[in-house]
């Protein structure tokens, strides 16, 4: 059974790409196990895969050089991959990923009747709300002509988008992270936020919450936001206007595991859902104590027993949680361990790349019938 995983992208992973860090990673580990798994990427996405797990996986990645990534390489992308599964007899393809820029390869998959997993990262297809129209439409069309749905959350089941196909959703059975590699190291008085900046990720709620700390609080400290995206203008604008130049930090890296590592306590602040959270993951990894907003399916990995939970509605909220942690080595340390200990159990590679492995076979014993 060989199983032939399409994503294509471009973005840097240390600001975001959860579907991509964590299919990644499970490549990695299926492939240990002797399982014929592959990706199929662009080379842009390539880079930032080595990047992340190592040059192992070279082996296990098919790509194209896109060049420079404009329209006519992406629709040259999506004819290459269509030949190449077809010239290395994939007999299932696995879609991490709605993607827009995929599109002609979707349409050839159902063409050619070639059976394919689509996995429902995106929150939104749950809650029914804050879809774009063509994310909409390409999504029932992928959920209409998959053999199976891979749902992130149990939620999508009864969702309208969902609730039409409930015999072939399957549920993830969890996260996961690598915990050898996000290790914790030396730790400093530092507080984190990693993410895309964008409005569903609240970076602003981290700041005002800062701002609104007692500079006696904050002295000594210093507050790390990690990442990239349209709100970074804003931000920086924040900072210089509230002058806390002397101890915000913000900047896009590739060194998000070194940041995590040193790092005390993590904000993880999504309006919608902070699960199944890579960054989120990382930190905890990492034993950091975690401040999440209580939304979606965020108790799977945070809880009132391993970390503080807020509604995310108001600022002193946060202000408040920080300034306990910020105190308080003891529980910092408490809630930290606690976390990890219940990630490790509970979030495992080994459980996800099974639960895909029983989906995988399943369906390939169907088609070949």
């Amino acid at each position: 059974m060989k199983i032939g995983i399409v994503m294509y992208g471009g973005a840097s992973l240390s600001m975001g790409g959860g579907a991509e860090r964590r299919f990644a990673r499970v490549v990695e580990y299926l492939v240990s196990q002797e399982n014929e798994v592959y990706l199929y990427v662009n080379k842009q996405l390539e880079k930032e895969i080595v990047n992340l797990i190592g040059p192992n996986i070279k082996q296990n990645i098919v790509s194209y050089d896109d060049y420079n990534g404009s329209k006519i390489e992406i629709l040259k992308f999506n004819i290459w991959v269509q030949k190449q599964i077809i010239k290395d007899k994939i007999d299932i393809v696995h879609l991490p990923l709605i993607q827009k820029s995929l599109i002609p390869f979707y349409k050839f998959l159902v063409f050619k009747r070639i059976p394919f997993v689509i996995t429902v990262a995106l929150y939104y297809f749950s809650t029914n709300d804050k879809l774009d129209l063509m994310t909409k439409v390409i999504g029932k069309y992928l959920f209409k002509h998959a053999k199976t749905i891979d749902s992130l959350y149990e939620s999508f089941r009864n969702s309208t988008y969902g609730i039409k196909h409930k015999n072939k959703i399957r549920v993830s059975p969890c996260s996961f992270t690598d915990y050898k590699r996000y290790m914790p190291t030396e730790k400093e008085n530092i507080i984190t936020f990693c993410g895309r900046f964008i409005e569903s990720k609240n970076p602003m709620l981290f700041l005002k919450a800062i701002n609104k700390l007692k500079k006696n609080v904050r002295k000594g400290w210093e507050f790390h936001l990690v990442g990239g995206g349209k709100l970074e203008p804003v931000l920086k604008k924040f900072i210089i206007e509230n002058r806390l130049e002397e101890s915000v930090y913000i900047y896009s890296t590739r060194k998000t595991q070194e940041v995590l590592s040193k790092s005390v306590i993590f904000c993880s602040l999504q309006k919608n859902e902070n699960y199944p959270s890579q960054s989120l993951l990382e930190a905890i990894s990492c034993e950091n104590a975690v401040i999440a907003t209580d939304v979606g399916e965020t108790n799977k990995l945070v809880n009132p027993s391993n970390g503080i939970l807020i509604s995310g509605k108001n600022v002193t909220e946060l202000t408040d949680g920080l300034e306990l942690l910020m105190k308080d080595i003891d529980l910092r340390s408490k809630l930290a361990k606690k976390a990890k200990e219940s990630c490790k159990k509970n979030h495992r590679v080994e459980i996800f790349a099974e639960y895909l492995i029983e989906i995988w076979t399943e369906l390939y014993e169907v088609t070949k019938r």
